[in-house]
């Protein structure tokens, strides 16, 4: 009986002691990913409110969920907490982003009565275009052996959970229509011959200025017996107080310089980023900071100033969200 009695006491000191010799008493949580990416992309989308939501599980609007499955964008913004903060959630757990730093965002967790605060870190890589994401917490636990025991499986489910996160922000950042809104690629721009004029302007040229220098050109061009056979083409740059408009026309044959028209032949075999931009003048000056971002990210070289291709024919369709612009950006 004695023997019994002792066993019985032996199995109660282990299982009550058993949480603190198994548990330490802090709990440190971490996860690091490798993201081909350069840091300076990934410092501007932690840095970025409004980004939060698009790579956030379930939030981005295209990409593999844990599954493989298509994730459907949520709609609206972030659950904002009494303090003014974006809540964001997975599962069971909320997120909070208290501050977004430098390369970095302080987040603190809720999961489930574990409430710990973490760093998530954008960590340089030997390479321009490529770094690591890391995201860690450390959380002291209770002395209460049922809490102690509690604390550690809900920080194993939060480690998981937190590869996904990660995972989802990876993709993201790794997909370059989700980071920079678009597709953009590089292609050459082979022998074209345009007729090119400019105009100064007093504020940032409207539709109707620039379509008044598309129709000199077209009647200068018609008038000398040639043919214009592409989209106008123009470039937007502000100097001492004004604007100065340049707009081209592709042509079949050359006339001769007159007028303030002159011709010449864009660079043969020129490197060119492209980009099909949806929408007005905000999008499409977006869609340049884009491309300049995209040029900075991978360490190109602007070979001359952009320009526009005016796809959809502004004079006949006055809805702008229907407007289509093709970004040119000569590089190497």
């Amino acid at each position: 009986m004695n023997r019994w009695l002792l066993f019985l006491c032996i199995i109660l000191v282990l299982f009550f002691a058993a949480p603190y010799l198994l548990i330490p008493s802090r709990i440190e949580v971490g996860k690091v990913v490798p993201v081909k990416c350069s840091i300076a992309a990934v410092a501007r989308v932690l840095a970025d409110s409004g980004r939060w939501n698009c790579w956030w599980p379930g939030g981005v609007e295209r990409g593999p969920g844990a599954n493989g499955a298509e994730r459907s964008a949520s709609a609206g913004g972030p659950e904002l907490s009494p303090e003014g903060n974006p809540v964001y959630a997975y599962g069971n757990v909320r997120y909070a982003v208290l501050r977004r730093l430098r390369r970095s965002a302080a987040v603190e967790i809720d999961a489930d009565g574990l409430r710990a605060s973490s760093m998530l870190v954008a960590i340089p890589h030997h390479g321009f275009d490529s770094c690591f994401l890391q995201w860690s917490f450390e959380r002291h636990t209770s002395w209460n052996p049922i809490r102690r025991l509690k604390d550690y499986l809900v920080a194993r489910q939060v480690h998981m959970e937190m590869g996904v996160i990660l995972d989802s922000l990876r993709y993201y950042l790794e997909t370059d229509s989700l980071l920079y809104g678009f597709p953009i690629t590089a292609s050459r721009v082979y022998d074209t011959l345009v007729a090119e004029t400019g105009r100064k302007v007093v504020a940032y040229p409207a539709t109707a200025d620039i379509y008044s220098v598309v129709q000199h050109l077209e009647s200068f061009v018609k008038d000398y017996g040639g043919r214009v056979i592409g989209h106008p083409i123009m470039n937007v740059t502000h100097d001492s107080g004004w604007y100065l408009l340049r707009v081209a026309v592709p042509v079949d044959r050359q006339g001769t310089d007159r007028n303030g028209v002159v011709f010449h032949i864009m660079p043969k075999m020129a490197l060119y980023l492209q980009a099909d931009i949806h929408g007005g003048e905000w999008s499409v000056r977006h869609g340049l900071q884009q491309v300049e971002n995209y040029i900075s990210d991978h360490q190109k070289t602007r070979m001359a100033i952009p320009f526009l291709s005016l796809i959809t024919d502004r004079r006949i369709e006055p809805d702008t969200a229907r407007w289509v612009t093709q970004i040119d950006y000569p590089f190497f």
